[in-house]
């Protein structure tokens, strides 16, 4: 799997394996500023589709998703 950082200092980090969204991390400081969004998006350009795994207890990560503005 590939992981890099897309922007220096942003405090993120975005991982994908073919059409698989492996890694999508954000620090406190930067989320809801529409960081994830914006990488989700650039998965999408990618790929037309695109899948991920979300662990099941991680409602703050469920909840991103679950929102229909992705």
């Amino acid at each position: 799997m590939r992981r890099r950082t897309l922007e220096p200092g942003c405090g993120w980090a975005a991982g994908m394996l073919d059409a698989e969204i492996g890694d999508l991390f954000a620090d406190p400081g930067v989320q809801k500023s529409g960081i994830g969004r914006q990488l989700v998006a650039h998965a999408l350009r990618l790929h037309s589709t695109a899948t991920l795994d979300v662990f099941e207890l991680n409602s703050t990560a469920r909840a991103f998703y679950a929102r229909p503005t992705l």
